[in-house]
């Protein structure tokens, strides 16, 4: 007996649904910007109570624009050491040095112990990651600010 992976099941509404979407899109000519995008963006924001929201194309590149919002460039971003390369891709595209951490052993997440073990006065950021379908726990504070850090 074979089993499959997924088994993926989809209405013939739903189907028919997509389909008109996919075409409407196509002959827009509009494939990322424009009406659908606009839709997603101002329906996202209403979902999250935001006065407005911004699609981008990839995680990668709304990390570059979170890191960029609270001004890295210069500075160090803490990262764990087991993310995928964009995650220090962004920091670097952001201005920052990407700073490796290690991460505990239970979780594969940083903590503040590994976070702790790697601040500096000229860390900016830290970057929490959910790998490999953990997601990381809310962290307590780490006891100090990074401007505080190399006085420990």
């Amino acid at each position: 007996m074979q089993v499959p992976a997924a088994r993926i099941v989809f209405s013939a509404q739903d189907k028919a649904e997509i389909g008109d979407l996919v075409a409407a899109a196509l002959t827009s000519g509009s494939l990322t910007l424009g009406a659908n995008t606009q839709k997603f963006e101002d329906s996202f924001a209403h979902e999250h109570g935001l006065p407005y929201a911004i699609a981008v194309s990839s995680g990668t590149a709304a990390l570059e624009i979170a890191l960029r919002a609270v001004d890295v460039a210069g500075r160090d971003v803490v990262i764990p050491t087991n993310t995928f390369a964009a995650t220090a891709f962004a920091a670097v595209r952001a201005g920052a040095t990407p700073v490796f951490a290690d991460v505990d052993r239970a979780t594969f997440a940083l903590s503040p112990a590994t976070v702790r073990a790697v601040l500096t006065p000229n860390t900016a950021a830290v970057v929490l990651v959910h790998i490999g379908g953990l997601i990381t726990q809310k962290q307590p504070h780490c006891g100090h600010s990074a401007t505080s850090a190399g006085s420990h």
